[in-house]
């Protein structure tokens, strides 16, 4: 991303493949938004993702109090965060995920991570793939 920012326009897309924790996980990250802004959000994103306690087992009690751990570890406070979480149903978060997954749906997305570049689907985080469908893709619009 950093050494594109410039020349490439990057979203990001929320995709729950279904595990017991994966709505959890994605909604505390959406949670550390509304409480933080985006650094916090990309924060979240960036432990849960990194320590995969909420996918190792799919234990919903461990996902959410590790993921109530991580607020504290940001810097969040821990009572807004919790009521964000909470309310997930009504204060937008879980219509965005479903927004998301929707949208991923119709790209042909069955995988994470999943990167489209100019329409071409790279499954996986292998960088040197990534860098080399965006390479082609910025050399395609010259």
């Amino acid at each position: 991303h950093e050494e594109y920012k410039d020349r490439v326009l990057f979203i990001y897309r929320n995709f729950n493949l279904g595990q017991n924790t994966s709505t959890l996980s994605e909604s505390g990250a959406e949670a550390a938004y509304l409480v933080g802004g985006e650094d916090k959000y990309w924060e979240m994103h960036d432990l849960i993702f990194s320590n995969e306690v909420c996918v190792e087992g799919n234990d919903r009690n461990l996902c959410q109090q590790s993921i109530t751990d991580y607020a504290k570890q940001i810097g969040l406070d821990e009572a807004k965060f919790k009521t964000a979480l909470n309310d997930f149903g009504s204060n937008g978060i879980n219509d965005k995920i479903k927004r998301d997954k929707s949208l991923g749906v119709k790209a042909g997305v069955t995988a994470t991570p999943s990167w489209i570049i100019n329409g071409k689907t790279i499954t996986g985080a292998n960088k040197s793939n990534m860098k080399a469908a965006i390479d082609s893709a910025l050399e395609a619009t010259k």
